[in-house]
């Protein structure tokens, strides 16, 4: 059996599962990240406009996800799925 072309990661499958904005496939194009990692920013929207000045290819820019979270997200050379997010749950204590 073939595995070409097949989600075999569990972070595809939580992606897939707990991200309906990413839904319906994971782009073919990207590989399927193995790991991911967030990093809390006061400014979205700034953080990623540096990655991109940096030479860093994002999957998608600032954008709010269902939950109210806001993140921008990119796929490190290493395969490690890389958000720089701002959390208004984190905030509302």
């Amino acid at each position: 059996m073939s595995l070409k072309g097949r989600n075999t990661s569990d972070s595809g499958h939580f992606l897939r599962r707990r991200t309906p904005a990413l839904e319906p496939e994971w782009p073919a194009e990207i590989p399927i990240p193995q790991a991911s990692i967030e990093f809390e920013v006061a400014d979205v929207a700034a953080a990623a406009a540096e990655l991109t000045a940096k030479g860093h290819r994002l999957i998608h820019g600032a954008r709010t996800e269902p939950w109210g979270q806001i993140t921008a997200r990119l796929l490190s050379p290493e395969g490690l799925l890389v958000a720089v997010c701002y959390s208004p749950a984190f905030r509302d204590w």
